[in-house]
Protein backbone atom coordinates (compact mmCIF):
# COMPACT_ATOMS: atom_id res chain seq x y z
CA UNK A 1 0.00 0.00 0.00
CA UNK A 2 2.84 2.40 0.72
CA UNK A 3 3.90 2.14 -2.94
CA UNK A 4 0.51 3.56 -3.93
CA UNK A 5 0.84 6.22 -1.25
CA UNK A 6 4.21 7.18 -2.78
CA UNK A 7 2.50 7.46 -6.17
CA UNK A 8 -0.26 9.59 -4.69
CA UNK A 9 2.35 11.93 -3.23
CA UNK A 10 3.94 12.28 -6.68
CA UNK A 11 0.68 13.70 -8.04
CA UNK A 12 1.24 16.71 -5.77
CA UNK A 13 4.37 17.60 -7.68
CA UNK A 14 2.58 17.88 -11.03
CA UNK A 15 1.90 21.35 -12.39
CA UNK A 16 -1.63 20.58 -13.58
CA UNK A 17 -1.96 23.98 -15.25
CA UNK A 18 0.68 23.06 -17.83
CA UNK A 19 -1.03 19.88 -19.00
CA UNK A 20 -3.03 19.50 -22.17
CA UNK A 21 -6.59 18.24 -21.99
CA UNK A 22 -5.46 14.77 -23.07
CA UNK A 23 -2.69 14.71 -20.46
CA UNK A 24 -5.16 15.85 -17.80
CA UNK A 25 -7.56 13.06 -18.69
CA UNK A 26 -4.78 10.47 -18.62
CA UNK A 27 -3.36 11.65 -15.30
CA UNK A 28 -6.81 11.97 -13.73
CA UNK A 29 -7.57 8.38 -14.71
CA UNK A 30 -4.29 7.24 -13.18
CA UNK A 31 -4.96 9.30 -10.05
CA UNK A 32 -8.38 7.69 -9.66
CA UNK A 33 -6.86 4.23 -10.19
CA UNK A 34 -4.31 4.89 -7.45
CA UNK A 35 -7.07 6.06 -5.10
CA UNK A 36 -9.07 2.92 -5.84
CA UNK A 37 -6.04 0.71 -5.25
CA UNK A 38 -5.36 2.42 -1.93
CA UNK A 39 -8.96 1.93 -0.80
CA UNK A 40 -8.83 -1.78 -1.67
CA UNK A 41 -5.52 -2.28 0.11
CA UNK A 42 -6.68 -0.20 3.07
CA UNK A 43 -9.67 -2.47 3.59
CA UNK A 44 -7.39 -5.51 3.52
CA UNK A 45 -4.69 -4.01 5.75
CA UNK A 46 -4.35 -5.61 9.17
CA UNK A 47 -1.22 -3.73 10.29
CA UNK A 48 -1.84 -0.55 12.31
CA UNK A 49 1.76 0.63 11.84
CA UNK A 50 1.18 0.97 8.08
CA UNK A 51 -1.92 3.08 8.71
CA UNK A 52 0.03 5.21 11.18
CA UNK A 53 2.77 5.70 8.60
CA UNK A 54 0.21 7.01 6.10
CA UNK A 55 -1.20 9.39 8.71
CA UNK A 56 2.27 10.59 9.65
CA UNK A 57 3.15 11.30 6.02
CA UNK A 58 -0.15 13.11 5.51
CA UNK A 59 0.44 15.26 8.59
CA UNK A 60 3.75 16.36 7.04
CA UNK A 61 2.61 16.86 3.44
CA UNK A 62 -1.23 16.99 3.39
CA UNK A 63 -1.61 14.91 0.24
CA UNK A 64 -4.59 12.67 1.01
CA UNK A 65 -7.94 13.66 -0.43
CA UNK A 66 -10.23 14.29 2.55
CA UNK A 67 -12.51 11.32 1.84
CA UNK A 68 -9.49 9.01 1.80
CA UNK A 69 -8.19 10.56 5.00
CA UNK A 70 -11.49 9.65 6.65
CA UNK A 71 -11.13 6.03 5.49
CA UNK A 72 -7.54 5.87 6.75
CA UNK A 73 -8.52 7.10 10.21
CA UNK A 74 -11.55 4.83 10.31
CA UNK A 75 -9.32 1.86 9.51
CA UNK A 76 -6.95 2.91 12.28
CA UNK A 77 -9.87 3.04 14.72
CA UNK A 78 -10.78 -0.50 13.70
CA UNK A 79 -7.25 -1.89 14.05
CA UNK A 80 -5.55 0.10 16.79
CA UNK A 81 -5.49 -1.30 20.31
CA UNK A 82 -5.30 2.21 21.78
CA UNK A 83 -8.65 3.27 20.40
CA UNK A 84 -8.82 6.40 22.55
CA UNK A 85 -5.72 7.85 20.89
CA UNK A 86 -6.95 6.82 17.44
CA UNK A 87 -10.34 8.42 18.09
CA UNK A 88 -8.80 11.63 19.39
CA UNK A 89 -6.57 11.82 16.31
CA UNK A 90 -9.54 11.26 14.00
CA UNK A 91 -11.54 13.90 15.85
CA UNK A 92 -8.69 16.39 15.43
CA UNK A 93 -8.50 15.52 11.72
CA UNK A 94 -12.23 16.15 11.30
CA UNK A 95 -11.87 19.59 12.83
CA UNK A 96 -9.26 20.57 10.25
CA UNK A 97 -11.98 20.72 7.61
CA UNK A 98 -14.31 23.24 9.14
CA UNK A 99 -17.74 22.90 10.68
CA UNK A 100 -18.99 20.14 8.37
CA UNK A 101 -17.86 17.41 10.75
CA UNK A 102 -17.89 19.43 13.98
CA UNK A 103 -20.92 17.50 15.24
CA UNK A 104 -19.23 14.14 14.77
CA UNK A 105 -16.00 15.37 16.40
CA UNK A 106 -17.99 16.75 19.34
CA UNK A 107 -20.02 13.54 19.68
CA UNK A 108 -16.83 11.47 19.76
CA UNK A 109 -15.36 13.78 22.42
CA UNK A 110 -18.49 13.51 24.57
CA UNK A 111 -18.51 9.73 24.27
CA UNK A 112 -14.83 9.57 25.20
CA UNK A 113 -15.37 11.93 28.14
CA UNK A 114 -18.17 9.62 29.31
CA UNK A 115 -15.86 6.59 28.93
CA UNK A 116 -18.23 5.20 26.30
CA UNK A 117 -15.60 3.81 23.96
CA UNK A 118 -18.09 1.67 22.06
CA UNK A 119 -20.22 4.71 21.21
CA UNK A 120 -17.18 6.77 20.20
CA UNK A 121 -16.04 3.99 17.85
CA UNK A 122 -19.55 3.71 16.41
CA UNK A 123 -19.65 7.46 15.73
CA UNK A 124 -16.18 7.41 14.15
CA UNK A 125 -17.03 4.56 11.83
CA UNK A 126 -20.23 6.29 10.68
CA UNK A 127 -18.52 9.56 9.65
CA UNK A 128 -19.44 10.03 6.01
CA UNK A 129 -17.61 12.39 3.69
CA UNK A 130 -20.65 12.53 1.40
CA UNK A 131 -23.20 13.16 4.13
CA UNK A 132 -24.63 16.21 2.36
CA UNK A 133 -25.09 14.58 -1.04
Amino acid sequence: MLKHIDNLQLFQKIDWSRLSEMELMKIEAEFNRVLSDIEIELNACQVPSIIKEIISRNEEQDFLPVHLGFLVYQRLVQLEENKVLALQSFSDYLLLYGPDWQDEADQMAVALNNNDLERAVHIALKVDYDKYQ
